[in-house]
């Protein structure tokens, strides 16, 4: 920092609301490539007026605000494109039984029996996401009669971590009227014992909402319960989020908003489920869109649509059968389905999101659409979320097709959940898996993300254990996951910054330049030098939204 400049220092809360304020003395990475970085820029009215190398430093006016960072490190709002905040305030009453700090049947218990609705009688639910039965040492999934342990009289439930499956206890079968003579529901499954009785799993959507639909409606609490979610975006350096289902909760968009009202400040691109939207439909007619639904920093981007389910639980819609059995896993939508979903997108203009991990599941999108015309002008018209098994050819189908495709992928599934993924996949599908190098220098529109908290790790939105896993290519417990599709730790933010924001319609976010909503994180570390298995070391010091400092830790 030059002495010119030092009379100036401050460290406002807000910055350049009425003029111009200049950050200098950082090490910023701009988000316009691996390599770009500066030492400065400058806000104003909410918005980067000026990015400055260090040469221009010099040319600030006199006059000026100037914030001294004091050689920290600075990067752009990260941006998470696939999560689920209306997941998550579904959740405000569960209790989180996320491995590594739950590994075991009896610890999942225990952490049950601790929750305040215990004995509150029979209307009260005693609730908990995350289970990872792989960790524990038996890898059987709890039943009815394990959770009956912790309450008799009362519905008692627990959701897998990926969010496809969850354990009711008995109570819970009754209040839901589910017998060993009742249907699995389409798209869905009652798992059952030798004599045909439900033993307590349900898996996909439809199956669970058998019991959902039980549970009192949170009502106007689901508002509270987002604006409640703001400070651990912020905390976490995310200022702009997408909803993959925000269907958790009742009429999404106005919830949404009214959350904004209440402090919920990330932008916001929801995208509610299309199963949702016909079952809600009059006439079976899902009604059209309007200008204000998609506009805004909390608006509607898109639609989605399961294909499959989970590779951790077999229910992934596979080309090759799962290892020692003939199941190639679960298809969840039909063609018909698809072609709806696809029509009501293209004809609002926003996107279509498939929640597809197995390669059957991707090669059936690809398959549908390839040769269709895309809509959506910049960025993808259809997303291929998850896309955890994809080889070769499939990228080279996806680069000859006509359609505009976006590939959105993780590297927190692979780490979390790698013994389930060692188990569950063939050597050859096993190097195939999770190929984020290939869709870094292969795919356009390509990103990182979260899919918290249908992920099977504590705090998984954690953006720099995701980055690690992706630089490391390492599991957990230090197995490799394919260190031959590692990327650089600049490559990684690229793909939760700049060229996460390509993919969706985050506006004005994703990169530290002039005319883009000045939203950016100051860290307390180095990313970009510091040995790799400190990376997810890496904390928040600031959060700065739309030129205002909305969270320091």
């Amino acid at each position: 920092m030059n002495d010119r400049t030092q009379p100036h220092m401050a460290a406002p809360d807000t910055a350049a609301q009425t003029g111009e304020s200049y950050f200098v003395n950082g090490k910023i990475f701009t988000g316009e490539s691996e390599k770009h970085f500066v030492s400065g820029f400058g806000v104003c009215e909410g918005r980067f007026s000026r990015v400055l190398e260090d040469s221009e430093i010099n040319s600030i006016p006199s006059d000026a605000e100037v914030v001294d960072l004091q050689g920290r490190t600075v990067v752009p709002g990260m941006l998470d494109i696939h999560t689920h905040p209306a997941f998550m305030a579904s959740l405000t009453d569960s209790l989180e039984i996320f491995p590594p700090r739950v590994t075991s049947l009896d610890k999942m218990l225990d952490v049950l029996r601790s929750h305040p609705s215990l004995g509150a009688g029979s209307e009260a639910w005693v609730m908990a996401h995350g289970f990872d039965e792989s960790k524990f040492s038996d890898g059987r999934k709890p039943s009815a009669q394990d959770l009956d342990r912790v309450a008799a009289n009362q519905p008692v439930v627990a959701r897998r971590c990926d969010g496809h499956t969850m354990v009711v206890n008995s109570f819970a079968l009754e209040l839901a009227e589910i017998t060993a003579a009742t249907p699995d529901p389409e798209g869905g499954r009652i798992e059952r014992d030798d004599n045909g009785a439900p033993t307590g799993v349900l898996v996909e959507t439809s199956a669970m909402n058998l019991v959902e639909k039980q549970r009192p409606s949170n009502g106007d609490r689901s508002a509270e319960q987002l604006a409640g979610l703001d400070e651990h975006f912020l905390s976490h350096g995310l200022v702009g989020v997408n909803d993959l289902y925000a269907s958790f909760i009742d009429d999404p968009l106005p919830t949404f908003r009214r959350a904004g009202e209440q402090g919920f400040s990330p932008q916001a691109v929801i995208y509610p489920g299309w199963d949702a939207l016909v079952d809600s439909a009059e006439a079976g007619i899902v009604p059209d869109l309007s200008d204000d639904d998609r506009a805004g920093r909390i608006k509607i981007g898109g639609v989605k649509l399961f294909m499959d389910g989970a590779f951790s639980d077999r229910n992934a819609w596979n080309e090759d059968p799962y290892p020692g059995t003939c199941s190639h896993g679960g298809r969840v939508a039909t063609d018909d389905d698809m072609r709806s979903a696809v029509a009501w997108a293209r004809r609002n203009g926003v996107q279509v999101a498939f929640h597809a991990m197995g390669d059957r599941a991707l090669n059936q999108v690809l398959t549908l659409f390839g040769e269709d015309e895309p809509w959506m002008g910049d960025v993808p018209s259809i997303r291929l979320d998850h896309a955890s098994l994809f080889t070769p050819e499939m990228i080279d189908n996806l680069l000859r097709a006509r359609m505009s495709f976006g590939v959105i992928s993780h590297t927190i599934f692979f780490f979390a959940e790698y013994e389930a993924y060692a188990n569950n996949l063939s050597d050859t599908q096993f190097d195939n898996a999770y190929p984020i190098r290939s869709f870094y220098e292969r795919v356009p529109h390509t990103a990182l993300a979260s899919d918290s908290p249908a992920t099977a790790w504590a705090d998984a939105d954690n953006v720099f254990t995701s980055i690690r896993a992706a630089v490391e290519r390492r599991s957990h417990d230090g197995s490799d996951i394919g260190q031959n599709q590692a990327i650089s730790v600049a490559q990684a933010m690229l793909l939760y910054t700049a060229r996460a924001a390509e993919v969706t319609c985050l506006e004005g976010l994703g990169r530290i330049r002039p005319g883009f909503e000045a939203s950016f994180v100051v860290l307390d570390r180095d990313l970009f030098t510091l040995p790799i298995e400190q990376l997810d070391a890496v904390q928040v010091s600031q959060t700065w939204l739309a030129g205002t400092k909305r969270y320091e830790a």
